[in-house]
């Protein structure tokens, strides 16, 4: 196998590129220097599978350099969109309408809320008294100002009937 100096070919491809641009103009020197290149590549791409001369015992270096692929040199074709304000009102003003009838059943399901509010800041202080709870004399109000913890029970009825949607589960 015969071995080429790189910097011996690459200097006379460079001499002759001169000497075309003297001669020629600009086309030959753009055709000599794709050979150039050509010859570049094949030369490092021979270099690791030529036998290492000066220590046949070492194995040859591997390159980390990524392999010369569109995805790996981030070279994809890309859809790069023209962002006019011809092109970007209408489709704010589609989108938005796209999303009125969205807004109106969100509206409508949030008013279908029902509650039902128990106010519980004068709550007298439940303990416990065996089986069931017994109201004490005093409101959680004072009970929590003392520094203590407070237990209120509350009964109430609901006055109106409120429907419960089976597709959810509760959790306590």
């Amino acid at each position: 196998m015969i071995q080429l100096d790189f910097a011996k070919v690459k200097a006379s491809l460079m001499k002759a590129q001169d000497a075309a641009i003297q001669n020629h103009g600009r086309s030959d020197k753009i055709r000599l220097n794709l050979q150039c290149q050509h010859l570049t590549k094949s030369w490092r791409k021979n270099q690791n599978k030529m036998p290492n001369t000066a220590a046949d015992s070492t194995p040859p270096i591997k390159s980390k350099k990524p392999s010369d692929s569109a995805f790996k040199q981030q070279r994809l074709p890309a859809w790069q969109p023209i962002l006019t304000a011809g092109t970007v009102l209408p489709t704010f003003f589609v989108i938005g309408i796209a999303f009125i009838p969205v807004g109106i059943g969100l509206l409508y399901f949030s008013d279908e809320v029902k509650e039902h509010v128990i106010d519980y800041t004068n709550c007298y202080q439940s303990l416990p008294d065996g089986d069931s709870w017994k109201d004490t004399d005093e409101t959680c109000i004072n009970v929590l100002k003392k520094n203590g913890s407070c237990t209120c029970k509350i009964r109430f009825n609901l006055t109106q009937e409120f429907k419960v949607c089976w597709n959810f589960c509760f959790y306590p």
